[in-house]
């Protein structure tokens, strides 16, 4: 009788650890990262990730003492730069707010937080993203939608989910998106429906998505994800990076793909802290060569690079 040992294989990828901690490193030549949330880079590839101990950080290419840019009183979801103003969008999960650095301006403008969910506020704001034009995507999390918020509004506008904030699974209904992504291009908005295990995509204007990934359950099998928190639209090829962070591992859908391939962590789901495994991911993003993958490796405290080449 034979035993299969499938946590690793020979397809498996290699990561580096260039932010927070290394396989239980005591290094001090390092910040120690906890349970942190997505991950963004800029041009000249600083990593910016914001974790649980609320503080903001920017760390330089290949060095692994990152800067603090700022602190809020919650957890920090997700970020994101928009090149024509320089500006960082922060969703502050717990806050119910959306700040943007370095100005300190709040969506909703006038700062109130509430636990409700309405079009005058964001509640438990998690994936985020900005257009050419200045408008800002925000996927609530707990009113299992995505409001566009103009510049300078004074509240947004649903475009995709259901207007009365309760979660299904139909093309109308969203529960619990966490990232997106957007094509400005085709006029897409990729949305990351986490509760329903899958990825749907918007043309803009319209409230019905299509599922383009996942949607066939909870499970392992490479046509599905388990709990997926972040997408990444790659500029090469339009294939879609995802976050499968139950799963513990990151998979590559490629256009009109009915499966999806293993690129960062084990295809079995199986969780880790050695350099080849995750353990519940929540974040991830490329750089603008297109030559790695940045992953933020939740439970394992540290953000990983995995070549794409």
């Amino acid at each position: 009788m034979f035993f299969i040992d499938t946590t690793y294989s020979s397809t498996m990828s290699f990561g580096t650890t260039v932010a927070g901690g290394c396989n239980g490193s005591t290094s001090t030549n390092q910040t120690t990262l906890s349970n942190q949330g997505g991950v963004m880079l800029d041009y000249n590839n600083t990593l910016y990730v914001g974790d649980h101990t609320n503080r903001f950080f920017a760390f330089e290419f290949n060095n692994r003492t990152g800067r603090v840019l700022t602190s809020y009183s919650n957890w920090i979801a997700f970020s994101f730069l928009d090149n024509r103003t320089s500006h960082i969008y922060i969703t502050i999960f717990m806050a119910n707010l959306v700040y943007i650095w370095p100005t300190n301006a709040t969506i909703p403008p006038n700062g109130i937080s509430q636990s409700t969910c309405s079009r005058n506020w964001v509640y438990a704001p998690a994936g985020i993203a900005v257009d050419s034009s200045g408008n800002v995507y925000i996927a609530s999390y707990s009113c299992n939608w995505v409001m566009k918020w103009a510049p300078n509004a004074i509240n947004g506008t649903i475009v995709a989910g259901s207007a009365s904030g309760s979660p299904g699974s139909d093309s109308l209904s969203l529960y619990a998106p966490n990232g997106l992504a957007l094509d400005e291009s085709n006029s897409f908005l990729y949305v990351v429906d986490r509760n329903n295990h899958r990825v749907q995509r918007y043309v803009l204007g319209s409230l019905s998505g299509v599922t383009v990934a996942g949607g066939n359950g909870a499970g392992t099998a490479a046509n599905q994800f388990y709990g997926p928190t972040d997408i990444y639209l790659s500029k090469l090829d339009g294939s879609l990076y995802i976050c499968d962070c139950y799963n513990s591992r990151i998979q590559k859908w490629q256009k009109n793909a009915t499966n999806g391939t293993t690129v960062a962590g084990s295809s079995y789901g199986i969780s880790g802290i050695t350099p080849y495994l995750l353990n519940q991911p929540y974040g991830i993003t490329i750089d603008n060569q297109q030559n790695y993958l940045y992953v933020s490796d939740g439970v394992n405290n540290r953000i990983q690079r995995f070549s794409l080449r």
